[in-house]
C-alpha cells in the first residue's frame, strides 16, 4: 500500500503507506500548523472530513494555504538539513525515521553467493556516488546518523505548488 499526493497543479509524489506519518511529523516539527484535510463537496454529498485526518488516503482534500505551508515546513527542514543548523530535539526525533540503516542489508536473510553480496554493494556505494543531494549527515548532541532528503525535497515541490489530494 502507497500514500499518493495528487496536486491540483498536476504534479505527483508517492510514498510507502508506513511513511506518509512520518512526513507530517517533520513538517509539523519545522513549523506546519495543520488546518485540517476535507472531503470536496460535490453531487455525491461528501463534506468535511470526520476527523481533518490527513491519514486514511480515503482522497481527503487539502487546501492551497494548507499545503503552501505544508512545502514550507518540509523545504525549512531540507534547508535546516543542509545548513547543519542546530535543531530542537523533536525535530532531530522525527528525522531519525529518515535514518540510513548501515547495518545488515535486506538482503542479509536470503541465501547469495559472495559476487552476488558485492554486487549489492557495490550498487549502493554507485547510487550513494550518483546522488550526493540526497543524503545528508544530521550531528546532534545524541549522536550522528545519516538520511536521506530526497522524498522531503520531492514533497516540499508539490505541496509548494498548491492544494493536493491525498490518496
Amino acid at each position: 500500500m502507497s500514500y499518493e499526493v495528487l496536486s491540483s497543479k498536476g504534479k505527483y509524489w508517492t510514498c510507502q503507506q508506513s511513511a506518509w506519518p512520518d512526513y507530517l511529523k517533520v513538517a509539523t516539527a519545522f513549523g506546519w500548523a495543520p488546518d485540517g484535510a476535507f472531503f470536496k463537496n460535490d453531487e455525491v454529498g461528501l463534506g468535511d472530513h470526520p476527523s481533518g485526518s490527513y491519514l486514511g488516503n480515503d482522497w481527503q482534500q487539502v487546501t492551497d494555504a494548507d499545503a503552501r505551508a505544508f512545502g514550507t515546513a518540509l523545504n525549512l527542514a531540507v534547508a535546516t538539513i543542509n545548513a547543519g543548523s542546530p535543531m530542537t530535539d523533536t525535530q532531530v526525533t522525527v528525522l531519525k525515521a529518515f535514518e540510513i540503516d548501515d547495518g545488515e542489508p535486506f538482503y542479509a536473510t536470503f541465501t547469495l553467493t559472495e559476487q552476488q553480496r558485492a554486487a549489492f554493494l557495490k550498487m549502493k556505494v554507485e547510487y550513494l556516488a550518483e546522488h550526493p543531494d540526497e543524503v545528508r549527515t544530521i550531528r546532534a548532541c545524541h549522536g550522528t546518523f545519516d538520511v536521506n532528503i530526497r522524498g522531503m525535497m520531492d514533497l516540499a515541490e508539490v505541496a509548494a505548488a498548491g492544494g493536493f489530494t491525498i490518496a
